[in-house]
């Protein structure tokens, strides 16, 4: 589907992502802005790489200036649900944020929106570090609102990590691939439905989405209880760090120490490959305690993300 064209100010160029030529470039624009945000490098090359790939991935975007070296500007939009959401990503470069670049570029958005959603209306989610003030001022100035803070964990790991012991009639395995596909599927899609951003997806769908170029089945622990999967945690190692990427406890099997006994043993299993530290990300609004679990582990807020939203009306 063609873009729109976009209205940006004089001298910026947007055009489609060519994966192959421009991940080295997106890649340095990701890492100016985490160090001008962050102060540090959150090594993205391989959550871009996915992102690509993936198949909820609606369109991406590529923003260059005249007299400036690499690039300038991205814009991700990603939906699975084209009738309820979409999620957004547009992060400028820090010495082009003083313009009026960024509220363009939403405006764009914006519009690629109304040419893929179905329905009458529909929600666009962009997301941001809590730091990039001028992200909140241009989401501000569209009518966006703040509804989500997502906090971005991390812990440093032993090299001798105890796995500890699990409760009374429980047990902790590897996943069998393919085997036990369809189980860690339905244990995520139990624990999550009703959270924040959820939606269902058919199992195909998932399939295809979650076992992407990062996934090992080795990293994918099944908990259960006296033979029944109550809980599962699936683990992924992007550019040699170590992501607890779902964690998911079925309602009726919470309170009885799976969640702590499923990270415990990601935590050893990790540390036995070497792995240093670990990071997560949790919705601080989590209404099953996630929270308090990743504290009672040793987990501490490395950084924090704020997602908006603007309700988008379908054109005409």
């Amino acid at each position: 589907m063609a873009s729109n064209a976009p209205e940006l100010p004089p001298g910026y160029r947007l055009r489609a992502v060519e994966p192959e030529q421009d991940l080295a470039a997106v890649s340095a624009l990701f890492l100016a802005c985490d160090v001008a945000d962050h102060g540090k490098n959150e090594h993205q090359e391989a959550w871009i790489v996915e992102t690509w790939r993936g198949d909820g991935l609606a369109g991406a975007w590529v923003v260059d200036h005249d007299g400036s070296d690499g690039l300038v500007a991205y814009a991700e939009l990603e939906t699975y649900d084209a009738a309820k959401a979409f999620d957004a990503y547009a992060p400028i470069h820090p010495g082009h944020r003083d313009g009026p670049l960024l509220v363009s570029l939403l405006a764009f958005l914006e519009d690629e929106v109304r040419t893929r959603m179905r329905g009458a209306e529909v929600a666009l989610r962009p997301g941001a570090p809590a730091e990039a003030l001028y992200f909140r001022d241009a989401a501000t100035d569209l009518r966006f609102e703040h509804v989500r803070t997502f906090w971005h964990l991390e812990r440093v790991l032993d090299p001798a990590e105890p796995a500890g012991d699990l409760p009374p009639g429980v047990t902790i395995r590897s996943s069998l691939d393919p085997d036990d596909d369809e189980i860690v599927y339905r244990l995520l899609d139990e624990s999550f439905t009703g959270h924040f951003g959820f939606v269902p997806m058919t199992f195909e769908a998932w399939r295809s989405d979650f076992k992407d170029g990062m996934y090992d089945p080795s990293r994918v622990l099944i908990a259960e209880v006296d033979g029944e999967p109550a809980g599962v945690a699936a683990c992924w190692v992007p550019d040699g760090i170590g992501w607890i990427g779902d964690l998911g406890v079925r309602e009726r099997f919470r309170g009885r120490g799976i969640g702590t006994a499923l990270l415990r043993y990601s935590f050893a299993m990790l540390a036995a490959q070497r792995i240093t530290e670990v990071r997560l990300n949790v919705d601080a609004e989590n209404k099953t305690g996630a929270t308090h679990l990743y504290a009672s582990v040793g987990m501490t807020e490395r950084r924090q993300f704020h997602v908006y939203e603007k309700r988008v009306r379908a054109a005409g």
